[in-house]
């Protein structure tokens, strides 16, 4: 009996040995998927970090672009702001030449006026603004004479004065 006992003994002792093989059998397949996998997974890994930095370079590019973009942009904005302010300063000065050429209109329309009634005066005296003989010839003494005459003189270069005015405010 001690001869079946043992026998039975191997016999368990073998047959639970051998799953034991067939099991590392099985881990060692195992094993090998697992580092194909590990593999796999890095080699995918490095693909995405590729795909990543290409997409982040990408971005990077665009966002390089914008930038400039915008830069573009505001300088374009602050040209036409400044376009804005000059056309704003013209209008205004067009506004106030056309307030001063009315005002030259109005001058030169008074001048007229005035140099009309004295250029009718000066034909009634045969060219001369002033009839020298009655200045002269019209005085009481010599002190009315010299007050004549500088009256005369001074009237003479109001008419002269008046003439030269006129022609200046022709020209501007």
């Amino acid at each position: 009996m001690k001869k079946t006992f043992a026998s039975l003994i191997v016999s368990a002792l073998i047959l639970s040995s051998t799953p034991h093989f067939v099991a590392a059998d099985d881990l060692s397949e195992q094993k090998a998927k697992n580092e194909q996998k590990q593999q796999e997974n890095a080699k995918t890994q490095k693909n995405l970090e590729s795909s990543v930095n290409q997409e982040g370079q990408k971005i990077s590019k665009t966002q390089q672009e914008v930038n400039r973009l915008d830069e573009a942009l505001n300088e374009k904005m602050f040209a036409v702001e400044t376009k804005d302010r000059q056309i704003k300063a013209t209008e205004a000065e067009i506004v106030e030449l056309g307030k001063q050429i009315e005002k030259y209109k109005a001058k030169l329309k008074r001048q007229e006026k005035l140099l009309g009634d004295r250029l009718r005066v000066m034909q009634e005296n045969d060219g001369n603004s002033i009839k020298w003989e009655e200045v002269i010839f019209g005085s009481k003494d010599v002190g009315d004479l010299v007050s004549r005459v500088l009256a005369g003189k001074s009237i003479s270069q109001q008419d002269d004065k008046m003439i030269t005015d006129y022609q200046n405010t022709q020209k501007n």
